[in-house]
């Protein structure tokens, strides 16, 4: 009985091959029969020469194929043996403990909201990595959104995971950010202003454009400046108070990507202050993206940087704030690295309205744009090698509905 191997499958992935392929060296051949083991999960198309299905487990498997050889008369039946090497799905191989919730700074391993009013509609989620869930350690990041004075405030926080207790210096940066902004923005007639002269001297090109965009520059910079300032304070709090932790601030480190948007007379605008990896994104599908941060480089390879002193002085703030003012908006978006890395590989590809584009597709094709929960559901994609927590917030006008 002549002995073949088939290409090999993977367990719960759609698997197709063609018997004439394999059988190559017996010639001119029609299946009569084949015996697939009960339950594999996969059938054959004895016409068509086709073994196809989705294998429900990895292993090793016999299937006995009965066939005749066209140039024979009379035709005698024949069988050959068939091999299927079935491996498991990486998937499977990743254990999912849940954290210890009696630990001190606990959080729950996932998290979605929602919420919207007549400006702008708000999705987040937030998942912890299957790297973390693999050993049952913390969810690190975290996000916090809230609209006021038709304004919307999101805050994206990657604690680090190297640092003990960086989840709660994550939720400490996304909390008092959230917190100092919707005091700050209580009385935004200022900046409203600032909004509207730097308008009107670009569609006046006026010669006073410059002088109109350094002040609506500095009076973002101020407000998200002290956002961000309030937040790396309230770490310095913490480690004050909670003294018999033995800790330093490193032990807190997390990243900040602080971002608002409002709905304004001519199209909106969307201003952020960002300090390490992740993105802050402003989409216009079919036109472009504007990005409100650039991706810190830690000291070493693969490193980045993080909320502290020298990342919210004067300077460091006027660097880290900038601003977009478009006519429409499909979205404003922030993620962690946990969501940018797998989709954006490069800061060329981060830059690329193609590579957005086809990233909106996705979410849109998910339902991920629906809800919270399918967009939590979402943020599970299988990216080969990128396993860290995975934060997004979607924020868009109201009235767009995909």
């Amino acid at each position: 009985m002549p002995d073949f191997r088939l290409p090999n499958a993977r367990a719960d992935e759609n698997y197709t091959t063609s018997l004439n392929s394999v059988l190559t060296n017996l010639g001119s051949v029609s299946f009569l029969d084949i015996h697939v083991p009960e339950n594999l999960g996969l059938s054959a198309d004895l016409d068509a020469g086709t073994l196809s299905g989705s294998p429900a487990s990895a292993g090793d498997f016999e299937m006995s194929l009965v066939y005749y050889k066209n140039t024979e008369v009379p035709a005698r039946e024949y069988t050959a043996k068939l091999s299927l090497l079935v491996v498991p799905n990486p998937k499977s191989l990743w254990k999912n403990l849940p954290s210890d919730a009696t630990a001190i700074y606990w959080r729950p391993d996932e998290a979605c909201s929602s919420v919207a009013h007549q400006k702008f509609s708000v999705l987040a989620a937030s998942k912890r990595g299957r790297s973390h869930a693999h050993v049952g350690s913390f969810r690190d990041d975290d996000y916090q959104h809230v609209l006021i004075n038709d304004w919307v405030i999101i805050v994206v926080a990657d604690g680090a995971g190297s640092a003990k207790y960086s989840r709660r210096g994550a939720q400490l940066i996304c909390d008092t950010a959230v917190q100092n902004l919707s005091h700050s923005l209580m009385d935004d007639s200022v900046l409203v202003e600032a909004i509207s002269v730097f308008q009107q001297a670009q569609i006046e090109t006026s010669p006073s454009l410059e002088t109109a965009q350094q002040n609506l520059h500095s009076i973002l910079a101020s407000k998200l400046g002290s956002a961000a300032r309030s937040a790396e304070q309230a770490i310095q709090q913490e480690l004050a108070q909670q003294s018999n932790l033995q800790a330093d601030y490193k032990d807190f480190s997390s990243t900040a990507l602080i971002a608002i948007a409002k709905q304004v007379s001519f199209g909106f605008v969307c201003a952020a202050f960002a300090v390490g990896d992740g993105a802050i994104a402003v989409y216009q599908q079919g036109q472009a993206v504007s990005l409100l941060g650039s991706a810190d480089s830690g000291e070493f390879a693969g490193q980045t940087r993080f909320l502290d002193a020298q990342s919210v002085t004067d300077e460091a703030i006027a660097f880290r704030t900038q601003f977009a003012l478009v006519e429409d908006l499909t979205a404003l978006i922030l993620m962690s690295d946990g969501v940018s890395d797998p989709w954006f590989e490069t800061d060329a590809q981060l830059a690329s309205i193609n590579k957005w584009e086809a990233f909106w597709s996705e979410l849109v094709a998910a339902g991920a744009i629906a809800t919270e929960e399918k967009l939590l559901a979402w943020l599970d994609f299988w990216s080969s090698g990128n396993h860290d927590d995975r934060t997004i917030v979607l924020v868009r006008p109201f009235q767009i509905n995909a």
